[in-house]
């Protein structure tokens, strides 16, 4: 099993809750949270249900991976002492980001979203509907092998872990919390950084200006990083987009 990870407790800059993304695991967002560590933010990342090869069953739907996510908000909340609160997400868990915030706005002082889901190719948006309609006529538990892709960079795909197999019904759900976060994002109030790779093959960079514009936040601010793909937080400007985070947060923190 891959687990969550918790860095810098204690730190004074800031909590941070990291979500991964769907099919992905924490492995995905380690080097952002100890890029965020290492300039004093206390950094929490769970393992969604079902992800990072589980032991045991686990409800792998968006409800609960909602849920964990909340769970690492309340938690954050519970010892903050004052310190901000900031949310961010990598792909589907840009779409966890964006309904935390809308749910705990009041707690959240910035959020950040990589290469957001809320738009995704269209070869894979017709693969998510295949797969769901097989879910509803008694495929949900058939399984579906997950790939690794979504990187430039060669090197970094090789160490990459993957990922487990995926029910059908699971690329349903995702396809459904897509669906539901598209409709709330103008609920979404609070400073909002989206940082977009445009060798995306996976969720293109059309989405990010989507975003954008559908946001009901007045603070939102645009980074493009020229030459990586979807796995933003793992590819060749990695440092580059950890740098973008800590700089919008320094200002908005500030």
């Amino acid at each position: 099993m891959i687990e969550g990870f918790h860095l810098g407790v204690g730190g004074a800059a800031g909590q941070v809750c990291l979500m991964h993304g769907f099919t992905g695991s924490p492995w995905d967002l380690r080097p952002l949270g100890d890029a965020l560590a290492q300039v004093s933010f206390e950094v929490r990342c769970p393992r969604l249900p079902g992800h990072g090869f589980p032991d045991g069953g686990e409800e792998n739907s968006w409800p609960a991976w909602l849920a964990r996510g909340q769970a690492c908000v309340d938690e954050a909340i519970a010892t903050a002492g004052g310190r901000p609160l900031v949310i961010a997400g990598l792909s589907m868990g840009g779409l966890l980001t964006l309904q935390l915030a809308r749910d705990n706005a009041d707690q959240v002082a910035a959020i950040t979203i990589f290469a957001p889901a809320v738009s995704i190719s269209r070869f894979n948006r017709m693969g998510i509907w295949v797969l769901g309609q097989l879910s509803r006529i008694g495929f949900g538990a058939s399984q579906m092998p997950k790939s690794v892709a979504g990187l430039a960079d060669p090197h970094t795909g090789e160490s990459n872990p993957g990922s487990n197999p995926f029910p059908f019904s699971a690329f349903r759900s995702f396809g459904e919390l897509r669906q539901r976060t598209r409709k709330m994002v103008g609920e979404v109030v609070v400073p909002t950084l989206i940082i977009q790779g445009m060798q995306d093959e996976t969720c293109p960079p059309a989405g990010a200006d989507w975003l954008a514009d559908a946001l009901g936040s007045t603070d939102v601010t645009q980074h493009v990083l020229d030459n990586s793909g979807h796995v933003i937080t793992r590819d060749v400007q990695a440092p580059e987009a950890s740098a973008a985070m800590i700089s919008f947060l320094g200002e908005r923190l500030a």
